[in-house]
C-alpha cells in the first residue's frame, strides 16, 4: 500500500513537470536606440524599443504600458500604452515613445519601467529597460586662459589652460589639443600640440600649457584658435567639445601730435597751423580723424575736423587749421583723436599742442614788427596801384 502511494505521488509530480514544460508566453522588452545617445538631463528624448515573444505559444490581446518614474516623465497626451494584438512565438512589436529627462537625473545607467499584461492568463510582469544619461553635454570646459592680450610677430609665449569638470562624475583620459595646422594661422607650437590629463574629479580643475610662437611675418589682427577636448566619462563613453579662443597679433597703436609748420601768431590776427600726427606704436590705427575744437583765446576759421584714414606703425599724416588769435596769451591747442585699434575697440584721446602768441615785447625783440610793417606797406602800395589803374581807365 505504501509503495502505491509513493508511485501515485511520483506520477502527479511528473504530470506537473510536463505541464510546466509545455507551451508558454514570455515577453521581453529591449531598447533599439535613443536620440540623443546617451540621453541628456533637462531634455526630451526619443526612445525606440521592441517587444519580443520569447515563449513557445502565441499571446492574444497582449498589452505593454510605460510606467512614468523618476527620472523620466511624459507630457499629457503622450502615448504610454500599446495593444499588441496576437503575437506568435519569435514575433516582435516595435514601439516609439518620447520622454523628458529630469534636470537632476543621475549620470550613468537609469531604467525605463514597463508593465506587460496577458488577459488570457491574467499574468502581469514588470520589466526595466536600461538607458544611459549624460548630465551635461559640455561637462568639460576651458574655464580660464592665461596668455598676453597682444603678442608681437616673431615672439614666443606660454599659453596656460585651466580645464574644469562641471559634471557630477569623474572624467578621464582627457586630451587637450590646439588647432594650429591651418596655413591661415600665423602660429605654431614649440613642442607638442596635444597634452593629456589622466582624470579630473567632479567640480575640480586641472592645468595644462603650450608654448606658442607667432610667425615673424604675422600680420596684425585677431585670429580664432580652436581648442579640442576629447575625454571619457565613467561609463566609457567618448565625448568631444571644441571651444574657441582668440589670439591678437600686434602691439598697441600710439598716436602723437606735434606742430609741423605754423605762421607767426599775433594778437588780433589770423594764422595757419599744420599739425603732424605720427603712429609711434606697434599696432595699426584705423579710421583716424583729428578735431580741433573751439577754445580760449582763439577761433577756428577753417573746418575743425579732418579725416586721416588708416595709419600703420611709423606712419604720419598732416592736418592744417586756420586760427584767429584773440589776445596775446599763448594757446594750448587741444587735438582730439578718434580711431579704432586692430581689435575694433573705439579709442578717443586728446593731446595738447602749445602755440606761442607773440606780444609787443617779442615783436620788438625779434624784429617781427618789421615783417608785419612790410606786409602792411606792401598792401597799401598794392591798393594804390589798383586805384591808380582804375582812375586811369576812367580818364
Amino acid at each position: 500500500m505504501k509503495k502505491k502511494a509513493i508511485l501515485f505521488v511520483s506520477f502527479i509530480m511528473l504530470v506537473s513537470l510536463v505541464q510546466a514544460a509545455g507551451p508558454t508566453v514570455n515577453f521581453e522588452i529591449k531598447k533599439r536606440k535613443t536620440e540623443p545617445a546617451p540621453l541628456r538631463t533637462s531634455e526630451y528624448a526619443d526612445v525606440w524599443l521592441k517587444v519580443v515573444n520569447q515563449g513557445s505559444m502565441e499571446a492574444e490581446n497582449a498589452n505593454v504600458t510605460f510606467i512614468p518614474s523618476y527620472p523620466f516623465e511624459t507630457d499629457p497626451g503622450e502615448k504610454t500604452s500599446w495593444d499588441l494584438g496576437t503575437m506568435y512565438p519569435g514575433e516582435e512589436y516595435r514601439i516609439h515613445m518620447q520622454v523628458k529627462v529630469d534636470e537632476n537625473a543621475v549620470h550613468g545607467t537609469n531604467y525605463l519601467n514597463f508593465k506587460s499584461y496577458l488577459p488570457s492568463s491574467g499574468v502581469e510582469v514588470e520589466e526595466k529597460v536600461p538607458v544611459e544619461i549624460r548630465t551635461d553635454d559640455a561637462a568639460l570646459v576651458v574655464s580660464n586662459i592665461d596668455f598676453p592680450e597682444k603678442v608681437g610677430p616673431g615672439t614666443s609665449n606660454s599659453m596656460g589652460l585651466s580645464i574644469k569638470n562641471l559634471a557630477d562624475s569623474q572624467l578621464k583620459n582627457i586630451d587637450v589639443s590646439l588647432g594650429l595646422a591651418s596655413e591661415e594661422l600665423p602660429f605654431a607650437t614649440r613642442g607638442t600640440s596635444m597634452n593629456r590629463i589622466e582624470k579630473i574629479e567632479p567640480g575640480e580643475s586641472a592645468e595644462t600649457s603650450f608654448d606658442i610662437s607667432a610667425d615673424q611675418d604675422a600680420e596684425n589682427g585677431l585670429y580664432k584658435i580652436p581648442i579640442t577636448l576629447e575625454y571619457e566619462d565613467e561609463a566609457g563613453n567618448q565625448h568631444t567639445t571644441e571651444p574657441i579662443t582668440g589670439l591678437v597679433v600686434g602691439g598697441s597703436s600710439d598716436l602723437e601730435v606735434g606742430v609741423n609748420q605754423k605762421d607767426d601768431l599775433f594778437p588780433g590776427s589770423k594764422g595757419s597751423v599744420t599739425l603732424r600726427i605720427t603712429n609711434q606704436g606697434d599696432g595699426r590705427a584705423r579710421f583716424v580723424s583729428l578735431k580741433v575744437p573751439e577754445g580760449e583765446g582763439y577761433e577756428v576759421l577753417s573746418t575743425s575736423e579732418i579725416y586721416l584714414g588708416n595709419m600703420d606703425s611709423d606712419d604720419y599724416q598732416t592736418a592744417e587749421f586756420d586760427l584767429y588769435v584773440e589776445n596775446g596769451s599763448d594757446i594750448s591747442l587741444p587735438a582730439e583723436l578718434h580711431y579704432r585699434d586692430d581689435t575694433g575697440e573705439k579709442i578717443e584721446d586728446t593731446r595738447h599742442v602749445d602755440l606761442q602768441v607773440y606780444g609787443q615785447d617779442e615783436i620788438s625783440k625779434y624784429n617781427l614788427q618789421e615783417g608785419r610793417s612790410f606786409l602792411l606797406i606792401a598792401g597799401i602800395i598794392a591798393l594804390a596801384l589798383i586805384g591808380g589803374i582804375f582812375y586811369w581807365k576812367k580818364r
